[in-house]
């Protein structure tokens, strides 16, 4: 949650537990991969010692070869994932790009995702899109008629494949 202090610097970030019941757990590293990041073509000639705002042009892996290698990184720990908002939920809805990685890394298609806190079914929703099954649990009755309705087209999509 966002906080409003002054005497020390605002926390900007949640944490996000993973857990299982067994000691070997399922966790697809490969699936939530990031793209590679490189640098530009330009960069201060520091070997110079040129501090005057003069740029050169360096090859900076020197050839393709060392890229094609390097096209996926490993999921960093800090994820920058903007709100996202969902009309007919309650103001603290997943976003679903928050969400997707979790479940593609802790669960294995045809496998079963537990949301212990179901609200609005973000989770529900995307387990059925990524062919998990799931188990949601949630106590209050609006909330779970807004998570059903949800993922009532991500049911109806699954049928045409099952049919």
């Amino acid at each position: 949650m966002p906080e409003s202090v002054t005497d020390r610097c605002t926390k900007s970030h949640e944490y996000i537990f993973l857990f299982s019941k067994s000691k070997s757990y399922y966790y697809d590293n490969e699936a939530i991969k990031e793209n590679a990041v490189y640098p530009t073509g330009t960069r201060r000639d520091q070997k110079q010692g040129d501090f005057n705002g003069k740029y050169s042009k360096v090859d900076i892996h020197r050839s393709d070869s060392f890229r094609a290698i390097r096209d996926k990184v490993n999921k960093r720990s800090v994820w920058t994932v903007s709100k996202a908002v969902y009309k007919e939920a309650h103001f603290a809805t997943f976003p679903p790009e928050l969400v997707k990685p979790c479940l593609l890394a802790g669960s294995s298609e045809g496998g079963v995702v537990l949301d212990p806190f179901m609200g609005s079914g973000t989770v529900a929703e995307l387990a059925l899109k990524y062919g998990r099954h799931f188990v949601g649990v949630e106590i209050n009755p609006e909330f779970i008629n807004i998570a059903e309705k949800r993922i009532a087209p991500a049911r109806a999509q699954l049928q045409l494949f099952l049919v």
